[in-house]
């Protein structure tokens, strides 16, 4: 007997000891396959479909999707899928097959693994879909296979074919992974920019969420305005988000930029009654958004309701001092935001874990800025409002002191340190720590000790403790 046929009679007696259902013993076999892989490398390769049924195949090829080293074989073996057929010898195009499961995989989608296995089904004329409603061709555009996206639209498939379990185009399943060019073949093809998903999202919607990036973003409005499909910009999601609204939700700076310069509404609310601007407030951290924010809309000579309310009743001021926003909460009040029906509440959403030095020194310096901030404005900070801050600083043990700085001042490294990170221009954190309580009082302001505390790159210099 030739060595080909020990090897083949080896196959097929490891696949007679196995329990298909097994997913264990399936896994077992795939193992025991490499060795005789590896010794395949340079010789001639056998008939796959002589040794495995095709369910058998099928389900090998899909417990192979992490490694693909079977999968790769099984290309160089030379065997392509053949389509299973009805009574009539048509083919039957409601089929699961290993390329359904790879966007179901719980791992980063590898495109060279989807490419192996369309050389495997290679028929772009017929697109099988699962019972949800995923096809070949919803696949090509999840792994972002340009070319195979083009070989299924050459061939005739609808480049708007809904995946029906979530309602998404194939040109929500492209942007779902970032900015990718096959997008523009999509749209060149008649793609529909303006389709909405069972959640309302339209493909803009998704690249506001996703993308960050606004000269890509420019080009395809340029191209929609060419194919006479313009976005629609106003559109709003199942919660009433606008594009506007997910853009700035996921600081998304470039892209809320091209959509206010494209004259996105600033004032327009979602279901919860959130504008644009209560979205850019109700953060807890600062970002820029305000600026940029105020300063297109300058640009643009558009009004900002700057003291819209939610359903909640609160203005996007209130947002901003709840979270302890002070550069915004500056920008509100010079843009003159009200402040008569103003509840001060200190609700900045510091949690368990962030109970740290860095967390205390930045809830406690940016609630009193922000009250003195407010009080420079006119607001009277009334017994309710002095009761809130006390509270919040009893809630997160701000008035006791954690660190024993004194025991710091002897170590030479921490002394070292502490002389580089400047607090101020002319004042060093190591000076800060020798002066007294009143003394530093007179030299620093809560602004001084906020700005600080919100310089990462200063107090990642302090190693020592």
């Amino acid at each position: 007997m030739s060595w080909y046929m020990q090897i083949v009679q080896k196959l097929l007696r490891l696949r007679e000891n196995v329990n298909w259902e097994s997913e264990e013993e399936r896994l077992e076999l795939l193992f025991k396959l490499e060795k005789y892989i590896d010794e395949w490398q340079d010789q001639s390769l056998p008939d796959i479909a002589c040794i495995f049924r095709i369910e058998e195949l099928e389900l090998l090829l899909s417990d192979s999707l992490y490694t693909a080293e079977f999968i790769e074989f099984v290309v160089r073996s030379g065997y392509t899928d053949e389509p299973k057929r009805d009574e009539d010898g048509k083919p039957l195009l409601r089929r699961t097959t290993p390329l359904h499961r790879v966007p179901r995989c719980n791992y980063e989608m590898r495109p060279n693994i989807v490419r192996d296995l369309f050389k495997i089904y290679n028929r772009f004329d017929l697109n099988y879909a699962d019972d949800s409603g995923l096809t070949h061709f919803h696949v090509a555009c999840i792994a972002g296979c340009r070319d195979i996206v083009t070989e299924f639209l050459e061939v005739g498939h609808d480049p708007n074919s809904i995946w029906q379990e979530t309602g998404d185009s194939a040109l929500h399943l492209i942007l779902y992974h970032g900015p990718d060019y096959i997008t523009e073949t999509l749209l060149r093809r008649g793609a529909n920019p303006n389709l909405a998903n069972a959640e309302g999202l339209t493909s803009l919607h998704v690249i506001c969420m996703t993308i960050n990036d606004g000269a890509w973003l420019d080009m395809l409005f340029k191209l929609n305005d060419e194919l006479n499909q313009p976005f629609q910009l106003e559109v709003r999601d199942k919660l009433g988000n606008r594009p506007l609204h997910w853009a700035l939700k996921c600081n998304n700076e470039r892209i809320a930029k091209l959509l206010l310069m494209k004259s996105a509404d600033p004032n327009l609310s979602n279901a919860e009654g959130s504008t644009p601007l209560h979205v850019i407030c109700d953060k807890w951290f600062d970002a820029g958004l305000a600026k940029l924010f105020f300063e297109i809309n300058d640009r643009k000579q558009q009004t900002v309701h700057i003291n819209a309310v939610d359903n909640k009743g609160r203005t996007p001021l209130q947002l901003a001092v709840n979270n302890l926003l002070l550069n915004v909460v500056d920008l509100l009040l010079d843009r003159g935001a009200d402040l008569s029906n103003l509840p001060f509440s200190s609700a900045s959403t510091l949690t368990q874990e962030e109970k740290g030095h860095y967390f205390k020194l930045v809830s406690a310096s940016g609630i009193l800025a922000i009250a003195e901030r407010l009080a420079k404005s006119g607001y009277e900070l009334d017994r309710s409002g002095a009761l809130s801050i006390m509270k919040f600083f009893a809630k997160y043990e701000l008035l006791f002191s954690s660190m024993n700085f004194e025991n710091y001042l002897h170590e030479d490294e921490f002394i070292s340190e502490a002389k580089e990170i400047m607090v101020k221009p002319s004042l060093s954190l190591y000076d800060l720590l020798q002066l007294r309580p009143a003394e530093a009082a007179k030299l620093l302001t809560y602004r001084d000790y906020f700005d600080f505390a919100n310089c990462s790159e200063k107090l990642s210099k302090l190693k020592s403790v």
